[in-house]
Formats: C-alpha cells, structure tokens, sequence
C-alpha cells in the first residue's frame, strides 16, 4: 500500500509538472503570436515607405530631367583659325652606309658544337682509364 500512496503522489506532482508546462507552452504561443503580428505590421509599413521613397526618386529624376530638357544648351561658336601656308621644303632623308654583313651564325654554332663533342670526347678517355 505504500507503494501505492508513493505511486499517487509521484503521479499528482507529474500532473502539476504537466500543467506548467502546457501553461509555459501557451504563454510561448502568444508570444511568437505577438511576435509575428508585430513583423507583419513593420514589414507592411516597410513596404508603403519602400514604395513612397522609389515613386519619390522617380518624381525626382523626371524632374531633373524637365529641367535639363528646357535648360539652354550654350553652344561655343567656332572661332576662325586663320590658316597658314606652309612653304614646301625639300627633306633629304640621310642614309647610313654599312657594310653587307658576310658572316654567318651557323660557322658560330658549328665551332661550340664541335668544342662541346671534343669536350666529351676527353671526359669518356678519362672514365675508361680510371
């Protein structure tokens, strides 16, 4: 029987227990509730200033525009250069003389490709000897 007392009180606390936490589960409700009203309402308001401002800029720049449109437009009358005659000249283009160049690179590449065979040439006798 004592477990049975123990049993009821235990099932009497897990009862109050519940009933806070429902009561802290509506109380959260009401507050994303309130919450989510008061966002809906700013962006609404949001939205109509958004609205005003974009339909101010538009009044604004057709206005710029009017004004631009009617403004005179000073155009700068050309002046007149007076022309001057230029006196032909002779131009003589002056020519350097070179001689032809008679060399060739190829005898230069020959010559240190020839070198560099003879070069190895002699390193392979040394390998053998030693």
């Amino acid at each position: 029987q004592e477990n049975y007392r123990l049993a009821q009180q235990l099932l009497e606390e897990a009862k109050v227990a519940a009933a806070e936490a429902l009561a802290q589960r509506d109380a959260a409700l009401e507050a994303k509730q309130a919450a989510q009203t008061d966002f809906e309402t700013a962006l609404a308001k949001y939205k109509s200033m958004r609205l005003a401002y974009e339909a101010q800029l538009a009044l604004q720049k057709a206005a710029e525009t009017k004004e631009l449109k009617q403004a005179p437009v000073a155009t700068p009358k050309p002046l007149l250069k007076p022309e001057v005659s230029q006196t032909s000249s002779k131009v003589t283009a002056t020519q350097t003389k070179t001689l032809p160049a008679t060399g060739s690179v190829e005898s230069v590449l020959g010559l240190t490709g020839l070198a560099l065979l003879g070069t190895l040439a002699l390193a392979n006798q040394r390998r053998r000897r030693n």
